[in-house]
């Protein structure tokens, strides 16, 4: 009736037709009135033109509220899947494990993982850890199950940082300890994990024995820690373990996976020793020989710090500049030395004409500070104006089995004319040839290129290449400078008696050029003569001038 009201309401044009006819089809159709057989007939013919779906298709709000009815649906599934019993039935046909479960040393920055059941040493704390990757419900927890006093105790397990997994601890193993993880759903197997006694260290003893020459008396430590040593000292380890296991290996383990076995004596004792020439820091392992698979007992790491023996020092004092005198008299040279430990040789070099002539200065006893003194000679040197005298100072001090050396800055001596003294000189028309010729320029010049050079020799690697670059560099600048002055005055020159300043400048520039070409070569030691052969060169065209 509902619907033949609806249907009448879509469509007007059946005034009631519909409507009655409905009420008829109630009655037997033998009862019907003709007015009422033609109501029903017209119906009849009406059924197949009327636009059922004006009345019978369901409205807007109809619509509306299936969609919504659907979306809590697909809302209401999605939420309660993990908790379905079809997703149980999933997760037990997957061929993924539902519960994981691992051991490992508690509180042990970067842990090694170890099966479930596994041996660790006695009093050892253990976490046993449980990763759950099936949720009972969209639950998960974990229990553990173990026995305790005869009794079987069911705890909750810890939850971890990680997602899934929990911890439970096992304090201070000493006894087997049995369990098994239990989760909602699942239930893992029984698992034991064993104490076991590892080797124990009952002694480490060190002996140190400082080099003999610093005057220092051997002495010994017990345990590991932090000792300063000289260097050179000779570091000797003894270390005593228990009886059991008997079968027991010791290791130094050293920086960069590194590792030092140590030999066994009839005695039991462990042994190692070694002469440090710089800082050593390691751990001494104990394992059982017969059980490769227990983890090494490792102890507190010990470090050696080695105090350097430095090289000493060495300054000359007095006079402590270049000089320029006279062919004759002596020279009081004064020097001081250093060093952590003693002073042990001291000599004065004398270079002239390219020879070098060492002297040893007498220096017992052996000492921290020496002052020491020198008387130079010039007489013996058979000197002559324009020459040059170097001389510096070396010590070494008393490290064994060879001293450390020192060198002194170098220091140079003119043989000079009194001052006002004439010379002949004739030729040339170059006026105030001093001020015209920068010849003292170019003799600090030189002599700054061999104390470079001596500087220089004392290096290795790349810092010597570098400095004999740098030297090679310094020479070609003098060699140009010295080369333009000659240009610029060339036919000037005057003849001083009887030696052609020109000349000399010239053969200046010819030595220096050498020493250009042997320090950019590298060949530092070769450089020095042809520079010394330049100051030489110098000092007399200076000489001479003046």
């Amino acid at each position: 009736e509902q619907v033949a009201v609806d249907v009448e309401k879509g469509n007007p044009e059946l005034l009631d037709v519909l409507n009655c006819a409905v009420d008829l089809h109630r009655r037997k159709k033998g009862d019907y009135t003709f007015m009422e057989s033609r109501v029903v007939n017209e119906a009849e013919k009406h059924v197949a033109s009327i636009a059922w779906e004006r009345g019978a298709r369901p409205g807007g709000r109809f619509w509306g509220a299936v969609v919504m009815g659907l979306f809590a649906g697909g809302l209401l599934t999605a939420w309660s899947f993990e908790r379905s019993p079809l997703q149980k039935t999933f997760d037990a046909l997957s061929d993924e494990p539902g519960l994981s479960v691992f051991t490992s040393k508690t509180g042990e920055v970067d842990a090694k993982e170890n099966p479930a059941t596994y041996e660790y040493s006695r009093t050892t704390d253990v976490s046993v850890f449980a990763d759950v990757t099936r949720a009972h419900r969209g639950e998960k927890k974990a229990f553990i199950e173990f026995e305790e006093d005869g009794a079987t105790k069911l705890l909750e397990m810890m939850d971890t940082a990680t997602l899934g997994r929990f911890e439970f601890v096992v304090p201070g193993l000493d006894k087997p300890f049995r369990y098994r993880i239990v989760t909602l759903s699942l239930e893992g197997e029984r698992e034991t994990l064993t104490p076991y006694d590892p080797p124990s260290l009952e002694e480490a003893r060190w002996k140190i024995e400082p080099p003999a020459y610093v005057g220092l008396d051997p002495f010994e430590r017990v345990g590991f820690g932090h000792e300063s040593v000289p260097e050179g000292s000779r570091v000797r380890l003894a270390v005593t373990v228990s009886p059991q296991p008997p079968n027991v290996k010791a290791v130094i383990l050293g920086d960069v996976n590194s590792s030092r076995l140590l030999p066994r004596d009839e005695q039991g004792l462990f042994h190692h020793a070694r002469v440090l020439a710089k800082d050593w820091k390691g751990r001494l392992a104990l394992s059982d020989a017969d059980a490769s698979q227990r983890d090494a007992v490792e102890f507190e790491e010990f470090t050696f710090s080695v105090i350097p023996d430095k090289p000493p020092v060495v300054e000359i004092t007095e006079p402590a500049k270049d000089l320029e005198i006279a062919s004759d008299g002596q020279l009081l040279v004064e020097l001081f030395a250093a060093d952590d430990y003693g002073v042990a040789k001291a000599e004065v070099i004398v270079s002239h004409g390219g020879d070098k002539n060492a002297t040893d200065i007498f220096v017992e006893p052996v000492e921290k500070e020496k002052t020491l003194s020198y008387v130079l000679d010039l007489s013996e040197l058979s000197l002559a104006v324009g020459d040059v005298v170097s001389y510096h100072a070396v010590v070494a001090d008393n490290k064994e089995p060879e001293g450390q050396m020192a060198r002194s800055e170098i220091y140079f001596i003119e043989i000079l004319p009194p001052e006002g003294e004439e010379l002949e000189a004739d030729g040339g028309d170059m006026e105030a040839e001093q001020k015209e010729i920068p010849v003292r320029d170019f003799i600090n010049r030189t002599k700054q290129i061999i104390r470079n050079t001596y500087d220089a020799l004392g290096e290795e690697g790349e810092e010597r290449e570098r400095r004999s670059i740098a030297i090679s560099a310094d020479a070609l600048g003098l060699k140009h400078d010295m080369t333009k002055v000659y240009d610029e005055n060339e036919g000037k020159f005057p003849f001083i008696d009887g030696i052609d300043l020109g000349e000399l400048l010239n053969e200046a520039t010819y030595h220096i050029e050498q020493t250009e070409i042997f320090a950019g070569d590298g060949e530092l030691e070769e450089s020095l003569q042809p520079t010394e052969e330049t100051l030489r060169k110098l000092v007399l065209m200076y000489a001479l001038i003046r």
